[in-house]
């Protein structure tokens, strides 16, 4: 896997995995506000996006990133997106022949920065190739788990708030 990325929402999570990437000599496209698209084009083949941002702003990201992307190419949405709206992202986008992952990631964003918790939902051929992603990203490689299936992640990071959450 080639070491270059581009990350769509540079706020406290996105910047902050930015740098961490950045530290582990990848190739970092950051994107924020008035995202500018067209830049993804850049980046070298499969494309590999990932999304930081709210959930309610991923549809839209997706349908216009996507513009700027090809068979094979890859969108890693690492928000705390509903497991069902993922599932329902991973088909359309496979349709067109673009691959998903969708991945809960814990630890706010001092994980992002130093090491967080991954919990990874999609198909595991994906998950095989964006494993040293995952790895540059997770704390060690125990902060790191796969759950076949779309949405998986996501389902495991609701479940995992819901247990922190009930302990607050």
């Amino acid at each position: 896997m080639k070491k270059e990325v581009a990350i769509i929402g540079l706020g406290k999570m996105g910047k902050n995995m930015a740098l961490r990437l950045k530290e582990r000599r990848w190739k970092v496209l950051g994107l924020d506000k008035g995202y500018n698209f067209s830049k993804i084009k850049d980046i070298s083949r499969p494309r590999l996006l990932i999304l930081s941002v709210p959930a309610q702003a991923v549809d839209e990201i997706i349908r216009e990133s996507s513009k700027f992307l090809e068979k094979g190419d890859i969108i890693a949405d690492f928000g705390n997106s509903f497991y069902k709206d993922s599932v329902r992202r991973a088909g359309g986008l496979s349709r067109k022949g673009i691959r998903f992952a969708d991945v809960g990631i814990s630890g706010g964003p001092g994980g992002a920065r130093h090491g967080a918790c991954l919990m990874v939902g999609g198909r595991r051929k994906d998950y095989r190739y964006l494993r040293p992603l995952f790895l540059a990203v997770a704390r060690e490689p125990g902060a790191l788990e796969f759950f076949e299936g779309a949405g998986a992640g996501h389902f495991v990071k609701m479940v995992h708030n819901g247990i922190e959450y009930g302990m607050m």
